[in-house]
């Protein structure tokens, strides 16, 4: 059986040659250009927030004395702050987990 050939619907233009006017060329590089801005945005964002979380650890690397129900430790302020934090996000999560299942658990009961 021979194939035969198709012509290219309405989304399936061939490729534009780099100098015709209204090529995909010039759209396939603005959308790559927006692409690589996003990336290169992103990549900047992470740095900032990097060199923050950097001065954040300096600025709080004093020793503290932490308690507990029975005997008490020394850890840098920093650590006790982003354990106490990372906890606090982890609770959170489980917790609304817990109420979606609660809810979830009534409505299908009822209907």
């Amino acid at each position: 059986m021979a194939s035969e050939p198709t012509t290219p619907g309405p989304d399936e233009r061939p490729p534009a040659a780099p100098g015709e006017p209204g090529g995909a060329g010039r759209l396939d590089r603005a959308r790559r250009g927006g692409r690589t801005a996003e990336l290169y945005a992103a990549a900047i964002l992470g740095l900032v927030i990097v060199g923050l979380l950097i001065a954040w650890v300096v600025a709080n690397r004093e020793q503290v004395r932490v308690d507990w129900l029975v005997g008490s430790t020394q850890a840098a302020l920093a650590l006790v702050i982003f354990v106490a934090a990372a906890l606090g996000w982890l609770l959170g999560i489980a917790t609304s987990f817990a109420i979606r299942r609660r809810v979830r658990h009534r409505r299908e009961g009822r209907g």
